[in-house]
């Protein structure tokens, strides 16, 4: 009854906040105003679940990427949201005696996690940044990605510490994949048709000289991902519904002419066939599909293809494509190795220190001095290299984290992914065969793919710690289960006959 009135008059005095909050904001940001009534929402909804929150913190985030959320805060996964939320109200519902907390340990990984906490806090020590959002000022401005580094490890501790009961745990992260679905085809309808966004020109993009197309990109994975994770590989080919679904998310990355996101498509595919081992009828299906590919291009067919589709097929061996598409890609990748070599050159000075790192951070006053120089069409944007060495952008991810973390900080990423893969791969063999598999599946085969994406480009280990916490905790629930035994447990030796025949021996 205690708890039940708490409730009640938490959720009144949030009702009449809301009202005001909503009432001050309409008028000057309709953003803003949502902004406010989704937060208010989300708190009224852990209320009601109370000590079952837990869930939120996996079927809250899909439904948080239909908010618009203003400029930087739209890049954050929006699981860092949902757990601090339900982290502060468990921690005070803990605090009150109502719950239980208990910190599920794997050393391994919360070493490596403390280590990159250490290497963070010491490159903001070396280099403290101003965060225009939380109304600090200074000259040295871009330290979001400090901002970004506290929430993930909320989210880590939330995972780490709240209990959740494995039957319900299961149910909860099928229904999870199943809004994340619907809310991407959402998204993906209200960006098709120009609601969210620009708006996509799908008349230009399949053009044989049509453009590149990058929003489209994220909404092709979680489809394709989805089917392979739930559905073997023999059912994909003899499925026709399941069979469109994975052409349609290939096509959607043709169009798109990223070679990265096509690339780690066809990676995450291949880690979770060989994670249920049929890799093997892949390779074969997949070199068939390669001679058919070269096949056509000698007549050159492939000419006719959208110009994305073929900057994509340029990059394979032997496959011919008309001579534009061949260009830009070749351009593009020497405009790529140009700018590492400015990376590579100390004597260029755009890394300062190649050991400890230069911090996350860059001047508002070289900023405003290249923004003014740009006004003046001394440079045009996006071509000039300069511009992007001063502002880290290396489209390299081993040049970035040296940038701002140097090798050490390198050394201790090196570390958190190789952790990461490790368990991953453990906990999907202690799992296989049990309906979490396919749920796991899903969540955390982008921590396989993690390393050639972190080269690719994509130096966002930040953002993985959504699945390195998941696989932290299922690796520590499969240890509880019995399904696992500890890395460096002590045993002693037993022949297998003794094993098998213990209860039929009988001491002399």
């Amino acid at each position: 009854m205690q708890g039940n009135g708490l409730k009640g008059i938490l959720a009144g005095i949030i009702l009449v906040v809301l009202c005001f909050g909503v009432g001050a904001q309409a008028s000057e940001d309709a953003v803003s105003s949502l902004a406010v009534v989704v937060a208010f929402l989300g708190l009224f909804g852990i209320l009601i679940f109370g000590s079952k929150s837990w869930m939120l913190l996996f079927l809250l985030p899909p439904l948080l990427e239909l908010v618009p959320l203003p400029g930087a805060f739209s890049a954050v996964p929006m699981e860092f949201y949902a757990a601090a939320l339900v982290l502060l109200y468990w921690l005070v519902m803990w605090g009150m005696g109502y719950v239980k907390i208990r910190w599920r340990s794997l050393a391994m990984m919360d070493i490596a996690v403390l280590l990159l906490t250490i290497v963070m806090v010491a490159a903001y020590i070396r280099r403290p940044v101003s965060v225009r959002f939380l109304g600090m000022d200074g000259d040295d401005i871009g330290g979001s990605e400090y901002v970004y580094y506290i929430m993930a490890l909320v989210f880590y501790l939330a995972l780490s510490v709240i209990p959740m009961p494995l039957k319900q745990l299961v149910r909860v992260l099928n229904i999870s994949v199943v809004i994340k679905l619907c809310v991407t085809f959402i998204l993906l309808v209200l960006t098709v048709a120009g609601v969210r966004g620009e708006g996509v020109n799908l008349a230009a993009a399949v053009s044989s000289t049509g453009e590149r197309i990058d929003v489209i990109g994220p909404y092709a994975t979680p489809f394709c991902v989805a089917i392979f994770s739930y559905f073997s590989l023999r059912s994909v080919l003899v499925n026709p519904l399941l069979l469109m679904g994975v052409a349609a998310s290939f096509a959607m990355m043709l169009i798109t002419g990223s070679r990265k996101a096509f690339g780690m498509l066809a990676l995450n595919v291949m880690a979770m066939l060989a994670i249920k081992r049929e890799l093997l009828i892949a390779v074969l299906l997949g070199g068939f599909a390669y001679m058919m590919l070269l096949v056509f291009s000698l007549g050159g067919a492939l000419h006719d293809l959208p110009m994305s589709a073929q900057r994509i097929c340029a990059m394979l061996p032997g496959v011919q494509v008309s001579s534009a598409a061949r260009q830009d890609g070749d351009t593009t990748w020497e405009w790529r190795e140009e700018l590492w070599e400015l990376a590579w050159d100390k004597r260029t000075g755009y890394i300062k220190d190649y050991v400890f790192g230069d911090g996350y951070g860059q001047s508002m006053a070289a900023t405003a001095r290249r923004y003014r120089a740009l006004i003046r069409g001394e440079y045009a944007y996006g071509q000039d290299l300069d511009e992007f060495a001063v502002n880290g952008v290396w489209h390299h991810g081993v040049i970035t984290a040296i940038h701002r973390i140097g090798y050490v900080g390198l050394s201790v990423l090196a570390l958190l992914m190789a952790v990461g893969m490790f368990f991953q791969l453990r906990i999907c063999s202690a799992w296989r065969g049990t309906p979490l598999f396919k749920p796991l599946l899903f969540y955390t085969v982008a921590v396989v793919v993690l390393p050639p994406k972190f080269v690719w480009g994509g130096a966002d280990v930040t953002f993985h710690f959504v699945q390195f916490a998941i696989i932290k905790m299922f690796y520590c629930m499969a240890r509880e289960e019995g399904r696992m035994k500890p890395l460096f447990q002590r045993h002693r030796y037993q022949p297998m006959m003794i094993e098998e025949h213990a209860d039929r021996i009988q001491p002399v």
